[in-house]
């Protein structure tokens, strides 16, 4: 049994706890849970509702359409949210965000993929708005601020979008099993200096390679029947 690797940056500051040891426990879970799987499509079909002005019960159509088998109604669930965050975007004010990647000691490469960023109508800002679809799962305040941390510094290594204000867009369930939009700026915490950040990455490798070490005296997890285990799952709902 393998120990899942960070899909993006969300699932790395998911699990950047203030003890390795609290880390490898938490690995070993979500290595031990089943099968998941992804929400790449959401942000696709986001753009494209965008571009296309669609209303909320047209996005809603198109979530359902492009959601994994049995997952219609959890991807459904995001329509509300996201017609509500992003109304209000237009698609000539909008610029395509490359593909970043940050690097953990011992070989692990994180992808730091938001799309896209807008200038808000009337407005010179510009905002990158990065979203996460788990309803289950939450970041707390700490991992706000390291997400937005780590963010930074890695569009600090592009010109264009060096100075943009950093968003973040979250739908999880606020207990009452209805998904509650937040959004946080990155102007409203104090950032991490690169130090700070390199410590919570070596904190981060020592509980992985611990995590490794557990999980390897273990079985190899059995797929389904029917169905094969993928790299790209995301573990969370």
């Amino acid at each position: 049994m393998k120990v899942p690797k960070p899909l993006a940056l969300p699932h790395l500051v998911l699990h950047c706890l203030s003890d390795p040891r609290k880390i490898c426990k938490e690995l070993v879970a979500t290595a031990k849970g089943s099968a998941g799987f992804n929400y790449r499509s959401v942000d696709n079909t986001l753009m494209a509702h965008i571009r296309g002005s669609f209303s909320r019960e047209q996005l809603e159509v198109a979530l359902r359409t492009n959601a994994p088998d049995g997952k219609a109604e959890l991807f459904a669930e995001l329509a509300t949210p996201l017609h509500t965050a992003f109304e209000r975007v237009e698609s000539k004010f909008m610029l395509q965000v490359p593909q970043l990647r940050l690097p953990i000691p011992g070989g692990l490469v994180v992808p730091f993929n938001p799309g896209f960023a807008y200038i808000p109508k009337g407005s010179e800002r510009l905002i990158i708005p990065s979203r996460i679809y788990w309803k289950s799962i939450g970041l707390d305040e700490r991992q706000v601020r390291l997400f937005f941390s780590f963010a930074r510094e890695l569009l600090l290594e592009d010109d264009d979008f060096a100075e943009a204000e950093l968003q973040l867009v979250t739908m999880a369930d606020d207990g009452s099993g209805t998904r509650t939009l937040r959004k946080y700026d990155s102007s409203d915490f104090e950032l991490a200096s690169p130090a700070e950040l390199n410590d919570v990455l070596a904190d981060y490798r020592v509980g992985f390679d611990m995590a490794k070490i557990e999980l390897s005296k273990l079985p190899p997890k059995q797929p389904s029947k029917g169905r094969k285990i993928s790299p790209n799952l995301d573990m969370f709902n």
